[in-house]
């Protein structure tokens, strides 16, 4: 989910750049065992990454939403947590919503992602 959020904040055709790029990740990544948890895309070598999706910036905001959400717990929890106590109303102030290249949809979508209603 933090690998969709960050590869979509560059505002790429979602279905045509996004999606088949994610997939190209699992399968050289997550499914080989190299990435199996937040803290192991925190720690990734951006120029392997780079082997998958080109644009540095998007691998930035990935390692750096991964790098604090681990400090939250086991990762589904921690997307829930952060998720459920991050506020719309002073979004960029969250820890989250610092990071250089998160904007307002970013952050609304990895809420959405970590279970929470747009609306709240």
């Amino acid at each position: 989910m933090i690998v969709d959020a960050a590869f979509t904040s560059i505002s790429l055709n979602y279905f045509i750049a996004v999606v088949p790029k994610v997939e190209e990740f699992k399968e050289k990544f997550d499914e080989k065992g190299k990435i199996k948890d937040l803290k192991d895309l925190a720690e990734a070598d951006i120029n392997e990454l780079r082997n998958v999706w080109k644009n540095e910036r998007s691998w930035v905001i990935a390692k750096e939403i991964a790098s604090y959400l681990s400090t939250l717990g086991d990762d589904r929890k921690a997307l829930r947590t952060w998720a459920g106590n991050a506020l719309l109303e002073n979004w960029s102030e969250d820890p989250v919503g610092r990071i250089k290249g998160v904007d307002i949809v970013t952050f609304q979508y990895l809420r959405m992602m970590g279970g929470v209603e747009l609306a709240s």
